[in-house]
């Protein structure tokens, strides 16, 4: 029952969401900055339901922008206001403190707070949702609670009244700084994780400066510095200073998201010029396709046709010859251009002369041996040219 007056308590004070009213009190007010980062898992949810309904992106960016705001109820843009208001007064602690306190609207809070609207809406409507995109953004509203409610745990108060010192002094600070710090740790390692360091920067960095004006000013009030007298001056113009660094590191971290946004923007366009390069690509291969077929069908015909490899007599080339150009009796070579004559050489060779038939004749009278042409045989009567006697015989062809 005290954990649901607790998340109860904690939602009432930093929410406009409807919710179980209970007197608050020491037992219930314990622990209830622990829950301070359930507002944000809330917001988150609305975020990503914005994000994933079909409207048009400017819908989107407002829902975006205006989803915190309905849900707190605006509770962080009044102290931002008035905050805001009391900075630009450049006065002393007091002349702030007061500023502070006054219900009223000055002109630096409505320009801040349309400067923040401006930047707010232009950076929402920058955001490509995605469910990644939804966890990152979710998972750093739970850290902005959870590091707001370690401030309030942490830092010296600016003033001994109003809500924060309420539940500062009404807070188990130790249990509750130790919940926070393994929550933020947690939150931090799983933004890491999915990439987004410039969050988790920026929350720390906001955190940071915080931290800075807050022990700047405990450490002035504390020491009770008259600064009337010449070393109050010195001492608060040096405490001065370090608000304006700690100023200057707050304008470090928007100068840090800036580059972050610009670096996604950039991303993305390299990520659109690579899908329409290869879509083109694509496109080329479709368009090239009845092209290889004609080639194809070109280099069919061609290779049922014979070709001849014959050499330029002009240049040197190989020139490729057809039946047709060895029909015609010529060929032009495609490098030169100049005209030649081409023929089919005969492959037949021809047959050797090995001279007229010889026959090798022995004399049946002598037995001497003498060598006759075919012709002579044929012809006439012939006779051992040993003895003389005639030689007879026939020469018969099989």
């Amino acid at each position: 029952m005290i954990g649901l007056q607790t998340i109860a308590v904690a939602f009432a004070m930093f929410s406009a969401l409807p919710v179980p009213q209970f007197a608050w009190n020491q037992k219930n007010m314990r622990y209830a900055m622990c829950a301070f980062p359930l507002i944000g898992v809330v917001i988150g949810g609305l975020w990503c339901l914005c994000g994933a309904l079909p409207l048009p992106m400017p819908a989107k960016a407002a829902g975006f922008c205006l989803i915190p705001v309905w849900v707190t109820g605006g509770i962080h843009l009044d102290g931002y206001a008035d905050t805001c208001d009391a900075l630009s007064s450049y006065g002393d602690r007091e002349k702030k403190l007061e500023i502070l306190k006054d219900p009223h609207c000055g002109a630096f809070a409505v320009i801040r707070l349309c400067s923040y609207f401006a930047a707010y809406l232009a950076l929402c409507a920058c955001v490509d949702f995605t469910p990644r995109v939804g966890l990152c953004w979710t998972l750093a509203l739970v850290l902005e609670r959870a590091l707001s409610g370690l401030a309030v745990a942490s830092f010296p108060m600016a003033k001994n009244t109003g809500l924060a010192h309420t539940f500062a002094t009404a807070a188990d600070r130790t249990t509750v700084r130790r919940v926070l710090m393994v929550l933020a740790a947690l939150l931090s390692a799983a933004l890491l994780a999915l990439g987004g360091w410039a969050l988790v920067l920026a929350a720390f960095l906001v955190f940071a400066r915080y931290h800075v004006v807050s022990g700047v000013n405990a450490m002035v009030e504390g020491l009770g510095i008259d600064e009337t007298t010449k070393e109050g001056k010195v001492i608060k113009a040096m405490s001065e200073l370090l608000c304006e660094m700690a100023q200057a590191v707050d304008g470090i971290d928007e100068d840090v998201t800036q580059a972050y946004d610009q670096i996604n923007d950039l991303s993305e366009e390299l990520e659109d010029l690579e899908a329409d390069l290869y879509e083109d690509d694509d496109a080329d291969e479709e368009d090239d396709e009845p092209e290889a077929e004609d080639d194809a069908d070109d280099n069919a015909d061609v290779a049922s046709e014979p070709y001849y490899e014959v050499a330029c007599p002009a240049c040197g080339e190989t020139v490729y010859v057809s039946e047709d150009d060895l029909d015609a009796g010529e060929a032009i070579c495609p490098s030169c251009k100049v005209a030649f004559e081409v023929a089919l050489a005969d492959d037949e060779e021809p047959e050797e002369d090995d001279g007229p038939v010889q026959y090798e004749v022995t004399c049946p009278a002598c037995g001497a041996t003498a060598v006759f042409e075919e012709a002579d045989l044929l012809d006439g009567e012939p006779t051992c040219p040993n003895c003389g006697k005639p030689l007879d015989f026939e020469v018969t062809e099989e």
